[in-house]
């Protein structure tokens, strides 16, 4: 039985949130949350195994409520359900397992719940595993990128010295793409750029001007970024943003990392 904490200040949507999960007799609500200092209250007293979530609501939005239980209480899963599509990176940074749109049918709710609810599991079971890696199990799990059996059969038939990413690639369980698309969710972390930009002539080091300025913004080519194998560029910690003949702009993955800057930019 997974156990579900439902925070949203409308009071139809709880209502039909609650009407589609009981009818899943896997699935029990424990609670109800109208804003987000009672969806915290709640998640502390209840302790469900999950949260379905509302982002905008009175009080603490739905992305400082995930901020604050991913880092008191991880244990818990969280579900976005949100009407606007482009928050789901925002959702997934701040410690969303997945996300569901509102609007989505009742069976995408209820797969969205069992899915976290397997991926909660499974991060239980590989406590061994590095945290870094059992957050993207949890997200391909959360997206039905990966099932449970699936997890198991890379990690049973994991090349000596290979890391976990390989193995997913090398046994076509996820796609190249899909895998580094998971990873950079993960880290969360923006991609800077070592080329000159025109605005300054120069190569932009990891300052803060750098990083809150709207207009140093780094254009990324998918065929580029992927001249580097993930796990080159996971370990190095950079990746090929652009490239054109025998030239090509390197992005390094912190920006305020300064060694990663300097041994990015002898290599390149």
């Amino acid at each position: 039985m997974t156990r579900v904490l439902i925070a949203d200040d409308q009071r139809l949507v709880r209502e039909g949130v609650r009407k589609i999960l009981d009818a899943d007799p896997a699935i029990s609500v424990v609670g109800e949350a109208t804003d987000g200092p009672s969806a915290l209250a709640l998640a502390r007293k209840l302790r469900p195994d999950l949260i379905l979530l509302d982002n905008i609501m009175p009080g603490l939005s739905g992305l400082d409520v995930a901020r604050i239980l991913a880092s008191e209480l991880p244990e818990i899963g969280i579900v976005f359900l949100t009407v606007d599509p482009g928050s789901r990176d925002l959702a997934l940074a701040a410690g969303a397992t997945t996300y569901v749109q509102k609007d989505a049918p009742a069976d995408e709710l209820r797969r969205a719940v069992h899915a976290t609810g397997a991926a909660l599991v499974t991060r239980r079971r590989l406590s061994g595993l590095r945290p870094d890696w059992r957050r993207v199990i949890e997200l391909l799990l959360g997206s039905r990128a990966l099932t449970e059996a699936q997890v198991d059969d890379a990690l049973a038939r994991a090349g000596a010295g290979e890391s976990l990413g390989a193995t997913l690639t090398r046994l076509g369980l996820v796609a190249q793409a899909e895998l580094a698309d998971v990873l950079a969710r993960a880290s969360g972390t923006p991609l800077v750029s070592l080329a000159p930009y025109p605005e300054i002539a120069a190569p932009i080091d990891p300052t803060e001007s750098r990083i809150s300025s709207p207009r140093l913004v780094d254009p990324v080519e998918r065929d580029a970024a992927r001249l580097l194998p993930v796990d080159i560029a996971r370990g190095m910690r950079v990746v090929v943003t652009a490239a054109t003949g025998g030239d090509g702009v390197l992005a390094m993955a912190d920006p305020l990392d300064l060694a990663a800057l300097a041994e990015a930019s002898s290599v390149w």
